[in-house]
C-alpha cells in the first residue's frame, strides 16, 4: 500500500458493502493511505451500504490522517446506476483544490522515495552479482553472532 501511495496524487480505495472482517487487516494498511474510500454497489442493499459506510468512517476516525490539510471521507456509489459518481469526482476536485501546491510537494517526495528505493535495490543487486561470496560470509558471521549487523555492513562495504 505504501508503494501505491508513493506513485499517485490521489488514492481512492474502492470496497463493497459486505467486504467482510477477513479483509479488515488488509484494508487497514491501505485505508491509512486512502484519500477517499468508496463503497460501491450501494444499489444492492441500502442497509448494508450504510453500515459499511459507518464502519469505515469510524475506522478512518481512529487513524491519523496522512495529510494535515485533508480528512479522508467515505462515499457510496453504484457504478451500475451512476449514483454517487458525481460526488466522488467532486471529492477528487476538492482534494486538488485543498492541497494545491501540496500536490507538487507530494510528487517531489514521491520522486525522492522512488530514487531511494531504486538505489537500495540496485546496490543490493550489484552486491549479489559482484560479491556473492563476501555477502554469504558476512551473513553467516551475522547469523553465528560473531558480528553485529552494522559491523557486518561496514566490513562488507570496506571490502574486508
Amino acid at each position: 500500500e505504501t508503494a501505491v501511495a508513493n506513485m499517485t496524487d490521489f488514492l481512492l480505495l474502492l470496497t463493497l458493502p459486505n467486504a467482510g472482517d477477513e479483509l479488515q487487516g488488509i484494508k487497514r494498511g491501505i485505508m491509512e493511505r486512502a484519500d477517499v474510500v468508496v463503497v460501491n454497489k450501494a444499489d444492492l442493499n441500502e442497509a448494508d451500504t450504510r453500515r459499511a459506510q459507518a464502519e469505515l468512517e469510524s475506522a478512518l476516525g481512529l487513524l491519523t490522517p496522512h495529510d494535515a490539510l485533508w480528512r479522508p471521507r467515505v462515499l457510496n456509489t453504484s457504478a451500475l446506476s451512476g449514483a454517487g459518481i458525481p460526488e466522488v469526482w467532486k471529492a477528487v476536485l476538492e482534494y486538488v483544490h485543498v492541497l494545491g501546491e501540496g500536490v507538487m510537494a507530494k510528487r517531489q517526495a514521491q520522486s525522492v522515495a522512488w530514487f531511494e528505493n531504486l538505489l537500495r535495490e540496485q546496490v543490493w543487486n550489484r552486491f549479489l552479482l559482484e560479491h556473492p561470496l563476501e555477502l554469504e560470509v558476512a551473513l553467516n558471521r551475522l547469523k553465528l553472532g560473531r558480528v553485529s549487523a552494522p559491523r557486518a555492513v561496514e566490513e562488507l562495504l570496506e571490502g574486508r
